[in-house]
């Protein structure tokens, strides 16, 4: 047997020696190679043989040797793939596709009637009161389904360290760009997309946004501008917009392009083989598709779930938004005086706390002037960060509630979700400075704040705290395990301990990566206009982001399952939602914020004795008419941006047009040969008779 590729610990407190043994012989029965490494703990691989068996059987797409074209794998054609030799028949699947085929043969071990029993006795001889009336009838459920349903099996994906450190290696001598194909046959397609967005998304901010600040920032400072004064700037918010449109259909054609190149182009959203999420709970009925008795869940008994959890999430964001009026009343953000024509001694500010405002003061303990100005953002990040994490674990219970079928299903509902919430804690603030209080120093003052320290937080939170935390908390272990080595207590093909430990890692959440990104793409495109050099600041962010995200990856965490798909999923819907939103909040900066708008058409406004900008008498709806006028141009010009681009490239079309006409020619030589074979036979037949 070679090296495992998925470990199965059965919890200790509810399962017996006789249920192991039973999934270990159900196991064996499908060819699946099983080694016991501790009495709860059980090792998986497949052969070569029962690889390529399995590939075939789940069509998965491979490169061919001579059109250089993916097509679905077949055994009595391997050697025409890429990788497959007599000599080296190792390079054919890459380790992803190893643990990928070993889950799907792992969930071809079915639960039958004597499974049941066995787990029946297994409650009984633990004292345990279980409920196994939705197993008794239900043919073919996954036995690994059931077991994950009652919380005895917890399944882990093996790192092979020296597959890791490769990864890490290259990726840390990587400049623009992480070893994207590497970094794919190692942890699979679902994680090498995060990677392929992050270093597309970097590439294009390079190009035109980040040089575009750059510029602009010295033509600022040439022109003694400001950002309140500047007329370039609202020109880059309109550009950024253009970009970001334009990066989004580029992408989609990226999506398309690594879909190809990993053979996961042909999936599809409604194919038969969908991952079913073990916890799903139904009433059982026969299946109209297949005939068998299935559960089955009405999608209407989800809307009650879903107004209850978006009632929850309203609280909960209603804390939010007091926590920020908080901390941006010690920030000295709110005050009356900061606008006296609009807060007058009959119209109080109702978010203004004078005892809390008093504390930014001159002199005071949060003086603005000086660096202790700091502390209430700091303290706002880190409220932020507890509510997220409160709000994580009420987002999942909200998920459950809803009893998703699929895994898809409940991942999305999971991302909207926490998105939403995590989204708001992010931007409340600037939205508030931006249009309630319309300062566009302050909403800049704030953004650069908030964007700088979030850098430095996920920096510190996602790999330094958890290094230091393992550290201390495996120390020992790790200590005790080289002194054995050392003194060849434990002889080396037996050590299974480095194994073994990987249970003791966290888990790994692309959910956080992917958010971290999108909040950040949300920074730059949302308030463009009022902070340029956003874009720039993101390059060098987003270069440390990829090498810690892949450090955390192969040091701190465990191995995440391997998932493929063709795309980044509900994330590029959101992406987009932001993009349009741009539109919006960049023209309402340009007219309401700023005095952007003013220097293009100074007779719409005046200045009062305040120093602020002001509607002259009767322009005021002639103002929101012409912003939201370029607001509906900039749509327009971003549709007809995104309808120029086309979601497939032109390099995959001709290689799928290239498919399509081998497949015909290989079909129309077919026919010929059963058209002359059977010529041949007539003829053979006349031949016959005439003797």
């Amino acid at each position: 047997m070679g090296r495992p590729v998925l470990l199965l610990q059965f919890v200790e407190d509810e399962t017996t020696p006789q249920l192991i043994e039973y999934v270990i012989q159900a196991l064996k029965d499908v060819k699946l190679e099983v080694k016991k490494e501790s009495p709860n703990i059980i090792s998986l691989s497949l052969s070569q043989e029962e690889l390529e068996v399995e590939a075939e059987e789940e069509e998965m797409m491979k490169l061919m040797k001579s059109e250089e074209l993916m097509e679905a794998f077949t055994v009595e054609n391997r050697l025409l793939f890429v990788g497959a030799a007599d000599d080296d028949e190792k390079k054919l699947f890459s380790y992803s596709e190893i643990s990928f085929l070993t889950w799907s043969r792992m969930d071809k071990v079915y639960a039958e009637d004597s499974f049941v029993k066995v787990l029946e006795a297994n409650s009984k001889l633990l004292g345990k009161r279980v409920k196994m009336k939705q197993f008794q009838h239900i043919e073919g459920e996954v036995i690994r389904h059931v077991l994950q349903d009652f919380d005895m099996l917890e399944i882990l994906d093996v790192h092979s360290p020296s597959s890791a450190r490769k990864v890490l290696g290259e990726s840390m001598r990587a400049i623009w760009s992480p070893p994207l194909t590497v970094i794919r046959d190692y942890y699979g397609e679902e994680v090498a997309y995060y990677f392929s967005f992050v270093s597309f998304y970097l590439q294009q901010l390079a190009y035109s946004p980040a040089l575009a600040s750059v510029i602009l920032y010295f033509v600022r400072i040439y022109r003694k501008d400001t950002i309140d004064t500047c007329t370039i700037t609202p020109l880059f918010g309109v550009g950024m917009f253009i970009w970001a449109v334009t990066f989004l259909g580029r992408w989609r054609q990226q999506e398309n392009r690594l879909a190809y190149q990993w053979g996961t182009f042909e999936q599809h959203p409604f194919s038969h083989k969908v991952q079913l999420r073990p916890d799903f709970e139904g009433e059982l009925r026969v299946s109209p598709v297949t005939g068998k008795m299935v559960k089955y869940y009405p999608q209407s008994r989800r809307y009650f779930t879903y107004a209850f959890g978006f009632v929850v999430s309203m609280m909960l964001l209603s804390v939010a938004f007091f926590v920020m009026i908080l901390s941006l009343n010690l920030q000295g953000y709110v005050h009356p005086k900061h606008d006296p024509f609009r807060w007058t001694s009959e119209e109080q500010h109702p978010f203004h706390y004078p005892f809390l405002s008093a504390m930014s003061e001159k002199g005071a303990l949060f003086d603005v002037d000086t660096y202790f100005s700091l502390i209430p953002v700091v303290l706002h990040v880190i409220v932020i960060m507890t509510l997220n994490m409160i709000y994580r674990s009420v987002a999942e219970w909200l998920t459950e509630l809803e009893n998703h079928e699929t895994e898809a299903n409940h991942e999305n509902s999971l991302i909207f979700k926490r998105f939403f919430f995590e989204a708001c804690d992010a931007y409340f603030a600037l939205f508030y400075l931006a249009f309630y209080e319309r300062d566009i120093t302050k909403l800049r003052g704030e953004l650069v704040s908030v964007f700088l320290i979030d850098t430095f937080r996920r920096l510190g939170v996602e790999c330094i705290l958890p290094l230091v935390t393992q550290r201390l908390t495996n120390g020992p272990d790790e200590a005790a395990a080289k002194l054995k080595k050392k003194t060849d207590e434990v002889h080396p093909d037996n050590d299974n301990s480095d194994i073994i430990a990987q249970f003791k890692k966290d888990e790994y959440e692309i959910f956080d990566d992917y958010l971290e990104m999108v909040i950040q793409f949300g920074y730059i495109t949302l308030f463009a206009s009022a902070y340029p050099m956003g874009s720039f600041i993101a390059i060098f962010a987003n270069m440390i982001e990829f090498r810690s995200d892949l450090f955390k990856l192969g040091k701190l965490c465990k191995k995440p399952r391997v998932l493929r798909t063709c795309h980044i999923g509900s994330w590029r819907l959101l992406i987009s939602c932001i993009i349009w939103l741009s539109a919006l909040t960049n023209c309402l900066i340009f007219g309401f914020t700023s005095q952007q708008m003013m220097e293009f058409l100074p007779g719409l406004f005046i200045i009062g004795s305040d120093g602020d900008q002001h509607f002259a008498e009767g322009k005021g709806k002639i103002v929101v008419m012409l912003v939201f006028t370029f607001e509906r141009i900039m749509i327009i010009t971003g549709v007809v941006i995104a309808l120029a681009i086309s979601a497939v490239p032109d390099d995959v079309k001709v290689k799928i047009e290239r498919q399509s006409y081998l497949k015909e020619q290989e079909a129309r030589k077919l026919q010929q040969e059963l058209k002359d074979m059977k010529e041949n036979k007539s003829t053979q037949n006349g031949r016959n008779t005439r003797a």
